[in-house]
């Protein structure tokens, strides 16, 4: 990624740390001033394209600048019922409001009055299904410029995962910390296994002959929507084994090899022998807070049958089977685990995406995140205390140049740069 020279003329580019829902909270105390002159300044940013993200303004948006450090991570630790998980930065997705509108919407979003009376927000009008109702507003207070509101998109935000296991090499098993997203386990009711759920099919990017419902999700998915090509390749392709549920002795249907995936009814429900994840262990239907998740603003803005459970408890998916052969596993809002589970095509649940990564490999750019607890205190790590930048560099009109910001302290936990132009016209990131 880039920064371009336009025209020769003055402008300002600052370098900020984000911090993730905060917004800008520390400017850096150097600031290249470009002149006007023969020649002229550009500020080039520090990382790659490939590492790189970009809202659909072409808004650059907060990656890692480099491989965190792996000593930092333990398996999660559990006294006294209370577990503890170290925690990392690692991708960018829409989560809360950051426009300060209340709500967090993936693309611009206007309200519609349907003809059945009601207000949607609706980001595509020639799809209700995509419609979300303003549960939260009664119209008939409405002024007629509330009426026609548009909303605007708000940015990605850097994601926090869970780190469930480790072992000595930097191998990781991860678990997103938040309910990030609302998905159907499969967008009909019928009999279904993971091999051949839309879920499945979402989270992975995978083409229409991947699920049953023959629906393309190749350009429009999770995977891509959430990380970058490098951050993709990071992820492992990692062997999901589908067992049959152990209780209703449902099929679980063909092993698969994904990068994505929802935990099994053996991985949440602490069953699989010699792990542990930080799921304490008790009976299915008791109420367990190691496995309680709260659910993002964005998640409780996406279509389905929830209303303002934005920062509280809900349930989420599991990958295994249910009671039959139409309905998947799922952990409650209280973190007891359901063998029965929902039916598949339930809008009500929301989707806590798992995968494996090398955290040791120099190609997995992510940074520490501190930990989360299940009785829901946390840390964040060592804050950042300031952000310096090279001097500045005389360069031609339309050349391009690259410099690399020090973010202090060294072991600052949240080491994502940000940048700003003065005047997009001169110069371009």
């Amino acid at each position: 990624m880039r920064k371009v020279l336009k025209k020769a003329i003055s402008v300002v580019l600052t370098a900020a740390i984000m911090l993730p829902g905060a917004g800008t909270v520390r400017a850096a105390e150097t600031e290249t001033q470009f002149a006007e002159n023969e020649e002229s300044f550009v500020q080039a940013y520090e990382e790659e394209a490939d590492n790189a993200h970009f809202d659909d303004q072409g808004d650059d948006l907060l990656s890692p600048t480099g491989t965190g450090d792996v000593s930092k991570i333990k398996k999660p630790r559990t006294s006294d019922g209370v577990s503890t998980w170290d925690c990392i930065w690692f991708g960018n997705y829409w989560q809360e409001d950051t426009n300060g509108d209340g709500y967090c919407f993936e693309k611009e979003t206007k309200v519609v009055k349907r003809d059945d009376g009601y207000y949607y927000a609706v980001g595509n009008e020639s799809d209700p299904d995509d419609d979300i109702l303003l549960y939260d507003f009664d119209a008939s207070d409405w002024s007629e410029e509330e009426k026609e509101k548009t909303y605007e998109a708000d940015a990605k935000q850097p994601v926090k995962w869970r780190v469930l296991d480790i072992d000595p090499d930097g191998n990781a098993f991860l678990l997103a910390d938040k309910l990030i997203d609302t998905v159907q386990y499969n967008e009909t009711d019928t009999d279904i296994t993971w091999e051949e759920c839309t879920m499945r099919s979402y989270l992975n990017c995978y083409g229409k002959e991947a699920n049953k419902q023959e629906k393309d999700f190749s350009s429009a998915g999770f995977l891509k929507k959430a990380f970058t090509d490098q951050e993709i390749n990071a992820i492992k392709v990692s062997d999901v084994e589908n067992d049959d549920n152990p209780d209703y002795g449902t099929s679980g249907g063909n092993n698969t090899q994904d990068r994505l995936f929802c935990l099994s009814l053996g991985e949440a429900g602490n069953m699989d022998e010699g792990k542990n994840y930080g799921f304490v262990k008790k009976e299915f239907f008791e109420f367990n807070p190691t496995r309680v998740a709260k659910t993002t603003l964005y998640a409780d803005n996406k279509p389905g049958y929830h209303v303002n459970t934005a920062g509280t408890a809900n349930w989420w998916w599991l990958r295994s089977p249910g009671y039959g052969r139409n309905g998947a596993a799922s952990v409650h809002g209280r973190g007891a685990v359901s063998a029965g589970g929902n039916n598949v095509n339930s809008n009500s649940g929301f989707v806590r995406p798992a995968f494996h990564m090398n955290l040791s490999s120099s190609s997995s750019p992510w940074s520490y995140a501190g930990t989360v607890c299940s009785n829901d205190s946390y840390s964040e790590g060592t804050m950042v205390s300031g952000v310096t930048l090279s001097s500045q560099v005389l360069i031609k009109s339309g050349n391009s140049i690259q410099l690399t910001p020090e973010v202090e302290p060294e072991d600052a936990f949240n080491r994502f740069v940000t940048w700003k132009s003065s005047d997009t016209s001169i110069a371009t990131v």
